[in-house]
């Protein structure tokens, strides 16, 4: 098991950050899980080696180093376990804007990619004043710091898009990337089969070893995540609906619940009550 000291943490509704250390990241020289979340995830790279895969591109991180990565894009860092692995990550929705800063929100619904931003000393600076905080203020700090890093990294960074030669499953990647471009689309393992001239059983097989879902599975939800973004977004569930790409609200509204545990109204109520 991976060992990860939390030296910093922070959690409610709209938010998680953490700042953690391992001395020893892989005793059993594996790499960490692939991996997606159902919101925004700032990862900044402190100490170690070892190299991030997003979604078929991979990037050796260096001491500095910021991605911002989209709610439901798979990645996985791979650590050398002899170095010591540090990084602070801020998961967020987009829905912790307020008014004033809707316009940064609006920015993050135009990023198509992860970003990533090399050796940036603000970022760093502005997750420290998170870290050291007070508890009762680390919310509106984070907040806040939330607001400058995503205008430092509309200014400073680059889209992750070309996949890389670092020993990536790359047959994974062309999944995924025909996931993301078919994701709304009517298609299914045939279609991916014929596209990507395999067996779509190997296809499946192969994919579920490396992230651990069926490659429906794995599109189903990623078609709720974009929903559920879309919905808080709005505030409005008509919108989450009309960009599932569910043919019928009673076939969304049933995937909804059995993956987020509530019902898309109780979900949207949640987060007017929290506000």
């Amino acid at each position: 098991m991976i060992q990860l000291s939390i030296l910093c943490e922070y959690r409610d509704r709209e938010i998680y950050f953490h700042h953690s250390r391992s001395e020893h990241p892989r005793a059993d020289n594996l790499s960490f899980s692939a991996h997606f979340h159902d919101c925004w995830e700032l990862y900044y790279f402190i100490s170690g080696e070892g190299y991030m895969s997003v979604e078929g591109a991979a990037m050796y991180m260096e001491s500095g180093d910021c991605l911002l990565m989209r709610p439901a894009e798979t990645h996985a860092m791979h650590i050398n376990p002899e170095q010591p692995y540090e990084r602070m990550a801020l998961l967020f929705q987009s829905s912790v804007f307020s008014c004033q800063l809707a316009p940064l929100a609006a920015r993050l619904d135009t990023y198509k990619h992860a970003r990533v931003c090399r050796s940036d000393d603000f970022i760093r600076c502005c997750l420290e004043l998170i870290v050291n905080a007070a508890d009762s203020e680390r919310r509106a700090v984070i907040v806040s710091m939330l607001g400058a890093m995503i205008s430092r990294l509309s200014q400073s960074s680059s889209p992750v898009e070309r996949p890389d030669i670092y020993g990536h499953d790359r047959l994974t990647g062309e999944i995924i990337a025909f996931v993301n471009e078919h994701l709304f689309c009517d298609w299914n393992l045939d279609t991916l089969a014929a596209a990507l001239y395999r067996d779509k059983s190997y296809l499946n097989r192969h994919f579920k070893r490396a992230v651990g879902a069926t490659i429906c599975d794995y599109a189903k939800k990623k078609r709720l995540i974009a929903a559920r973004q879309h919905m808080l977004l709005h505030r409005s569930v008509a919108a989450g609906f009309a960009k599932s790409g569910f043919g019928d609200y009673s076939t969304f509204w049933r995937q909804y619940k059995r993956m987020f545990g509530c019902s898309p109204t109780e979900d949207l109520a949640a987060l007017r009550d929290d506000g």
